[in-house]
């Protein structure tokens, strides 16, 4: 039974958020009292030269790897899947490979020739697509390690090395990357690895006492090197076989260019990690780690609600929204019959021809409509039930994943330190 095993032309003027969050009036409405007005430049927000697809993968959704209770080192959110993620091709070492990409972690790793796999000490099949040569072109980096946990539990060890990586037509030389040689994995017999797109702060080298060693991904090596403008920008499309990933600009799909943009938070404590040493990353970035933000509130069937301080994290390797346990038990009883949370599951279900809430996320001033189909999962189906697009999270961290970038274009404005967001109806 599918419950047993879950898969997880711009505009000149916009309007961002302060830290405060804005009034609603007593009809619920959206006050502008406590909203900054200013501007935001987005005119050097252009189409991109480097666009790629993002393929759909039957996989089990990965998430940000460090989004841990420091108080009991166990999960803080458990992101489920009804079976899509999306996958780019890579070329490494002159070879292409299929690789899951995940803008809430940093690292790129692939499973080498002759890969363990692992399941609580019982061999298993990780199920990878082409496995890697086992040397580095480049060489390896002596003295260092390579480990990474997700927070489904899965988990890769392996070694790090140099390797030329390109996507699309970008090739960045001499790239430090991981050869997993040890898995805890659930794959699709597609993908050969996974590559991160977040801050290099949450890079996973190690030294041989277990102190983290930070290191530039490939983002940042093409950024520093001048291959593509500090940008990339996102359009997760549903009921097709594919996105795009833009390279140094906007995608090519049609979009309304009308941008709200909110700042990038500067990072927090990365939650179970010590001090790192021996750091080798530009220091224009090290005070960021996550594309964390401050959203305004979410309208649900009309009425405004404020999110307070929740910092949400747009990532396109979790499926739903993790929201926090009120937000998303009111957005749940406003479906019609009501969503019920099911202990067993761990997540909200409705039945799958329920009436969904008219609900949209509030940032930067602007509001985002999140349609209904994308809040009732109807891949997800089991005897007449479906997942829900929203699930309630302990935090410290939100999560705004798949249910939310359909809805819209999401750009990642690293030289701005800003979040863009445009609606994408299609």
């Amino acid at each position: 039974m599918l419950w047993s095993r879950l898969y997880l032309a711009a505009v000149p003027i916009i309007v961002h958020i302060t830290n405060a969050s804005p009034t609603p009036h007593e009809d619920g409405k959206i006050s502008n009292a406590r909203l900054l007005v200013e501007r935001v430049a987005t005119s050097h927000l252009v189409v991109a030269e480097n666009v790629l697809p993002l393929r759909r993968t039957g996989l089990a959704a990965k998430s940000s790897a460090v989004l841990r209770d420091p108080s009991t080192n166990t999960t803080a959110v458990m992101p489920i899947n009804d079976g899509v993620i999306y996958a780019i091709t890579i070329s490494f070492g002159g070879k292409d490979f299929e690789v899951v990409f995940d803008t809430g972690s940093s690292d790129l790793w692939l499973a080498t020739e002759g890969v363990r796999c692992t399941d609580g000490g019982h061999s298993t099949a990780c199920k990878f697509g082409p496995l890697a040569d086992p040397d580095f072109q480049g060489g390896g980096i002596p003295n260092e390690t390579f480990g990474i946990e997700y927070v489904d539990h899965e988990s890769m060890t392996g070694v790090l090395g140099r390797q030329d990586v390109g996507i699309a037509n970008i090739t960045v030389k001499r790239q430090e990357v991981a050869l997993v040689d040890q898995a805890h994995w659930a794959g699709d017999n597609l993908t050969s690895g996974l590559i991160g797109f977040a801050y290099p702060k949450l890079t996973s080298a190690s030294n041989l006492n277990g102190v983290p060693v930070l290191y530039n991904n490939w983002l940042f090596n093409a950024i520093d090197q001048k291959l593509i403008s500090p940008i990339f920008s996102l359009a997760i499309e549903r009921g097709t076989n594919v996105g795009q990933l833009a390279l140094g600009g906007l995608p090519t799909v049609a979009f309304e260019h009308t941008f709200a943009s909110t700042p990038i938070l500067k990072a927090d404590v990365i939650l179970g990690r010590r001090e790192a040493s021996n750091d080798s990353i530009n220091n224009k970035y090290s005070s960021y780690s996550r594309y964390a933000i401050l959203p305004d509130g979410y309208t649900l069937n009309g009425k405004y609600h404020a999110t307070e301080d929740a910092q949400m994290i747009p990532d396109s390797g979790t499926t739903l929204m993790h929201m926090p346990h009120e937000m998303a038990r009111r957005v749940n009883d406003a479906f019609k019959p009501p969503a019920k949370y099911d202990a067993k599951v761990g997540e909200y279900l409705v039945r799958c021809n329920a009436k969904p809430p008219s609900f949209a996320m509030n940032i930067g001033g602007k509001t985002f409509p999140i349609k209904g189909e994308d809040l009732i999962l109807s891949a997800s189906a089991t005897n007449g039930h479906c997942l829900v697009g929203i699930k309630g999270s302990n935090g410290p961290h939100y999560i705004l994943g798949d249910t939310f970038l359909k809805n819209i274009v999401a750009v990642f404005d690293i030289g701005q330190g800003q979040m863009h967001f445009a609606p994408h109806d299609y």
